[in-house]
């Protein structure tokens, strides 16, 4: 016949708030604004529950509240007039030219997620988290010509300098 030990039962499953825990919890919160009290806790790799976590929030003086968005600029003076540089360039250029020798690079996003709407803060001050206008994208970035798709690549971060400068070399 089989052995059967018996399992715990009930019980507390405490852990001491210590100041290592509270320095993860800090530099989380910083971090990531909008993280849940789960995500806390699945981080902070604690056996308790999420009413402690929540607690130890609290207890930090974080509270969860309704975000205010504060969306990134685009399209400032500096990109407008590139933008009307370029356009120069390209009229005054041929159509064999064009037709030849014109590479056009694209960046095209596509909205995966919604932006949470609730984040931690401390009392007394509303979270104003920058946020793009459309949420977080994966952006196709296409190198082409009046042929063919010379070069593409799916990035899930945002294009900056660096990136761009990666995918044209």
């Amino acid at each position: 016949m089989g052995l059967s030990a018996p399992g715990q039962r009930g019980g507390p499953r405490r852990t001491v708030f210590t100041e290592e825990i509270r320095s993860q919890l800090h530099s989380l919160i910083d971090d990531h604004l909008t993280t849940t009290v789960e995500e806390i806790k699945r981080t902070l790799e604690v056996n308790d529950s999420e009413t402690t976590v929540w607690k130890w929030m609290k207890q930090e003086g974080f509270t969860y509240k309704l975000t205010r968005p504060i969306y990134q600029r685009r399209n400032d003076a500096d990109v407008k007039a590139s933008s009307v540089e370029y356009t120069r360039w390209y009229t005054s250029t041929s159509p064999i030219f064009r037709y030849r020798n014109v590479v056009f690079n694209e960046e095209s996003p596509f909205n995966l997620h919604m932006f949470r709407s609730h984040s931690w803060a401390r009392r007394g001050v509303t979270p104003n988290p920058k946020v793009r206008p459309r949420g977080r994208n994966v952006t196709m970035i296409l190198a082409i010509n009046s042929v063919n798709i010379i070069h593409c690549k799916a990035i899930t971060t945002s294009v900056n300098a660096d990136i761009f400068r990666e995918f044209l070399l």
